[in-house]
This record gives C-alpha cells, sequence and structure tokens, in this order.
C-alpha cells in the first residue's frame, strides 16, 4: 500500500476542514428540514431552504481547497506525471467547485429564483466531466484512488438531481 503525506497547513486551517465535516451533516439535515416544511407548505421553509443550501454550498466550495495527499515516492517508481496530478488535485479541485454550483442552481431552482437553470447546467456540466474523468482514475489506478470516493458520493447525486430538475417542468 501506498503512503501518502498531506501538504503541512497551519493549525488553524487543519481545525477549520477538520470542522467542514461537521457543518456538512448539520446543513443536510437541515436542508432535508427544510424540504419536509416546503412541502408541508409551513412558513419558514423557503429561509430554512435558503440558509442551509446556502451553507452545503459554502462547505462544497471550502473542500475544493482543502489539502490533498500526496503519494511518496519510492526509489525505482518513475516519478508522478500530469495524468496523477490531474487525477489527485486538478479534477477534485473543481469537481467540489462544480459541487457548490450545482447546490446554488438547487437552491436557485426551489426558491424561483433567476438564472437556476444556468447554474445547475454548469455545475451538473462539471460535475458530469469530473465523474467521467474520476471513474477513469478509478479503473486505471485503484490504489491511488481511494481519496476520490467521498467526492463520487456527493457528486453523483448532486449530478442526478440537477439533471431531474434540469428535465423537469419550472416551478
Amino acid at each position: 500500500m501506498n503512503q501518502t503525506t498531506t501538504p503541512a497547513v497551519s493549525p488553524f486551517i487543519a481545525i477549520i476542514f477538520r470542522l467542514l465535516n461537521y457543518i456538512e451533516i448539520i446543513a443536510l439535515i437541515g436542508t432535508a428540514l427544510g424540504l419536509a416544511l416546503l412541502y408541508a407548505s409551513l412558513p419558514g421553509a423557503q429561509e430554512m431552504l435558503m440558509i442551509f443550501l446556502s451553507v452545503l454550498s459554502a462547505v462544497f466550495f471550502l473542500k475544493g481547497y482543502e489539502p490533498r495527499p500526496v503519494p511518496e515516492q519510492k526509489d525505482g517508481e518513475p516519478k508522478l506525471g500530469f495524468i496523477d496530478l490531474l487525477a489527485l488535485q486538478i479534477v477534485p479541485k473543481v469537481a467540489w467547485i462544480g459541487c457548490a454550483v450545482a447546490t446554488t442552481g438547487i437552491l436557485f431552482r426551489i426558491l424561483n429564483l433567476k438564472g437556476n437553470g444556468e447554474l445547475m447546467m454548469i455545475g451538473c456540466a462539471v460535475l458530469t466531466a469530473a465523474l467521467l474523468l474520476v471513474g477513469i482514475f478509478i479503473v486505471s489506478k485503484p490504489e491511488r484512488s481511494v481519496g476520490l470516493m467521498p467526492l463520487v458520493y456527493r457528486a453523483a447525486p448532486l449530478c442526478l438531481v440537477g439533471y431531474y430538475l434540469l428535465m423537469s417542468e419550472p416551478g
């Protein structure tokens, strides 16, 4: 099994990125409650959705800037190339930002704001390309792609919800 090293970050930044997982869980629970209130036509549902989906979008955006582990090079192994840089650094960053854009598009769609179609289209297109590339990376080098699975678990459902909302009637 390959060992990895994570770039050194300040303790404050490490705490922030550790707290993002808990903030994401709180935002998902709040979003579920907001959707339940919205479908029950209770007051405060749109405000609740606006807050929690905005927080979730911000969490996804910040996860794009989280330091990613880099595999250690052993003697006799070839150096990491552009494909490894693409798989380990660039695609995850772009996909997390695509998650933020798609989440914002979904928020705009739920609140019937202008620009929801464009945001969802851009976010879902980015996520589709990123998921395709991540799939190729996972098949070609599964041992180096373990860190990409949390991204896949979030990006795939977001992409499906975004495409569903794009194809459905506005309202």
